[in-house]
Parts: structure tokens; C-alpha cells; sequence
């Protein structure tokens, strides 16, 4: 069937070449779609909310999480609790370590990591409490994970050392007061002392993430939390370079990670401000490692592939291996924007091996 000449489709008999300007269009449009399927007519109220109760009371998040992610949550606190304080050695004053586990409503913070000229970050504020205590101005604070602007802990740790013997009390209530730079403040669930060699980045062997995704409203048509399982499952416990999940990614930094635990459940959030119940999909997900907003990414992606799953009717194999494809094609641009920050929660860090 050949073409007028001028016509739309074809120029002189020959088909049309769509050039790169019009595809980079293309999928500009198909990420806003994304963005806007993901924040509007969903209740991103309620989820703040939540979190914003569950940093000083994290029962009800807790029984969100999954039996066999709380049980290592579980362990890695007993773990902690019954670790033997080290100092140093007879001859040299003792450098002692401790580790404190914090919770934070990341709404009010500008991520953990800290910032020129911002002092409103996670990290600053925890100098700001502990430079008077350990007398230091800037004391070396390391954390088992930056969360990005916005996003919540209820499992953070952190390390510091001090030359000075102070007592967990005594650490826990400086941690723990409002901050007048900023107004914000800190949950402090425990303080202890740790052997010297401690680090709370890279003594950890794992980081649990969980992202609650408030279901659309009013009976739209929402993404299965079935075909958000079978993408994520394709992931588990393969090594696989996210470089195309993660951003803003350091030169030469080692973008291979492991995900050895990948779950999606459905729950009911409680009224917020006495409203009515909220459905909810949370996605579980238990790494080694995360690339700066790789969860993010990925629920993001996993929900728009689990669309076209579901248009494409579910059946086969078809798309199932996509987010896998996704890692090893390494191309940012085919990848959907981050999803909302104020769904994310970094819950736990593991520091014994997965198994």
C-alpha cells in the first residue's frame, strides 16, 4: 500500500523516520503519565500520616512487615543488645563506639546526608546533639543508609566514637532534644556501645526498605499487586548492576547489588485524624546494597510494566523478565521517573548475613 507523496506516514514512498528528538518526546510523555498514575487520586495524606505516628509507636508498621523480614529485624536487635563494648588498649587512651538506632518523619528533613548551606539534614542535626557531648564541633557520624529528602526511618543506625566515656542515657537524651535550629527531632529506640571495630555502612550486610503505595480512589483501575509480585520476583538473589535504577551516581562507584528478599502485601492503614481506613500495596524489598533512589525507581517501574501486564491480559511469560532487562540494557531513559518519596521507609539493617 503506497503513500501519497506529502503524506503523514510516508514521503516519497519511503516510511517516515521518527528521529531522536521525537522519541526523547515520547517518553517524556509516557513518564509524566507515569507520574501522574502515581500521585494524584491517591491518598499520600493518609500514608504521611502513618509514618509520621509509626516513628514514635512502630507497632502498627510492624505488623505490616512481612514474618520473615521481622524475625531478622527481630534478631539483629537482640544481636545488638548483647554485643561486648571494646575499647583500646592499656597504653593508649580508649576510643570508644557507639551505635544508636533512630527514627525520623523524613517530611521535615532534607535527606540524611549532609549539605552545604543546609543544616536541616538528618546528619547535621545529629552533630549539632552530639558535638557538645563529645566535644567535637563535627563529629564523624556513618550511617547503614542515606535516605533521600523525604523519606522515613524507623530502623536507621548510625556510629560515632568518642574519647570520652559518656553513658547511653546520657547520649539518648542529647539525640533526643528538639533541635532550635531547626524545630525537628529524633525517636531514639536504643543507644549502645559496640566493639571498636563497628561501623554501622560497612558492617552491614543487609537494609530493608518498605514503599506504601495508597491504592487509587474511588474504584479506578489500579495496578494488580500480583503482577507487581511476578516483576519483582525475577529480581531476587541475582547480582545485577541498577546503575539504570539509581541517580546521581558517583563515578566509578560499584553499581551491583543484591536483592535477596522481594514482597508485595496489601494492607489497611489506620484512619488518619479519624478518617476512614486506607487500602494500601506495600513492596518489600531486602538488599545487600541501594543506589541513590533505586527503590524508588523501581516501584515506579515495576508499576508502569505491571500495567502493561495487565493490558497484555497477564498471560505467559511475556514481560515477566522486564525489570531484569531493564538492569542489563543500563538505559536511564527507559526507566520511569522516582515514585513519590514520602511512601518510602528505610525499616530495618541487618548486621549478620542474610541466609
Amino acid at each position: 500500500v503506497g503513500g501519497r507523496r506529502g503524506s503523514p506516514g510516508r514521503a516519497g514512498g519511503r516510511p517516515r523516520v521518527i528521529g531522536p528528538m521525537a522519541m526523547e518526546g515520547g517518553r517524556a510523555l509516557q513518564q509524566n503519565r507515569a507520574r501522574a498514575f502515581l500521585e494524584t487520586n491517591r491518598s499520600w495524606k493518609a500514608v504521611d500520616g502513618f509514618y509520621k505516628r509509626n516513628v514514635r509507636d512502630r507497632e502498627e508498621l510492624f505488623r505490616l512487615v512481612p514474618d520473615e523480614i521481622l524475625k531478622r529485624i527481630v534478631q539483629g536487635e537482640a544481636w545488638r543488645s548483647s554485643s561486648p563494648a571494646q575499647g583500646g588498649g592499656k597504653r593508649q587512651r580508649a576510643r570508644l563506639t557507639y551505635s544508636a538506632r533512630i527514627g525520623y518523619h523524613g517530611t521535615g528533613f532534607s535527606g540524611f546526608a549532609w549539605q552545604k548551606e543546609d543544616e536541616n539534614t538528618i546528619e547535621a542535626h545529629l552533630q549539632r546533639r552530639l558535638g557538645g557531648l563529645l566535644d567535637k564541633p563535627s563529629p564523624v557520624v556513618s550511617c547503614s543508609g542515606r535516605t533521600d529528602k523525604g523519606v522515613h526511618s524507623v530502623g536507621q543506625l548510625v556510629s560515632f566514637y568518642s574519647w570520652k566515656d559518656i553513658s547511653d542515657d546520657d547520649i539518648a537524651r542529647a539525640l533526643r532534644e528538639r533541635d532550635p535550629a531547626t524545630g525537628n527531632s529524633l525517636e531514639v529506640y536504643d543507644v549502645r556501645r559496640v566493639p571498636r571495630s563497628f561501623h554501622a555502612t560497612f558492617s552491614c550486610h543487609w537494609r530493608y526498605y518498605a514503599y506504601v503505595l495508597p491504592r487509587l480512589a474511588d474504584g479506578l483501575l489500579d495496578v494488580s499487586p500480583g503482577h507487581l509480585r511476578t516483576l519483582l520476583s525475577r529480581l531476587e538473589g541475582k547480582e545485577l548492576s541498577y546503575n539504570a535504577y539509581a541517580r546521581d551516581t558517583p563515578k566509578g562507584k560499584d553499581t551491583k547489588c543484591v536483592l535477596h528478599c522481594c514482597r508485595v502485601t496489601e494492607a489497611l492503614l489506620g484512619g488518619f485524624d479519624g478518617g476512614e481506613e486506607t487500602p494500601v500495596t506495600v513492596v518489600h524489598l531486602v538488599g545487600n546494597r541501594f543506589l541513590r533512589r533505586m527503590v524508588r525507581v523501581i516501584v515506579s517501574t515495576a508499576v508502569k510494566e505491571a500495567m502493561e501486564l495487565a493490558e497484555e491480559g497477564g498471560g505467559g511469560d511475556g514481560g515477566r523478565d522486564k525489570l531484569v532487562e531493564l538492569c542489563e540494557l543500563g538505559d536511564r531513559s527507559l526507566l520511569q521517573i522516582p515514585a513519590p518519596a514520602c511512601g518510602l521507609c528505610l525499616v530495618g539493617a541487618g548486621y549478620s548475613p542474610w541466609e
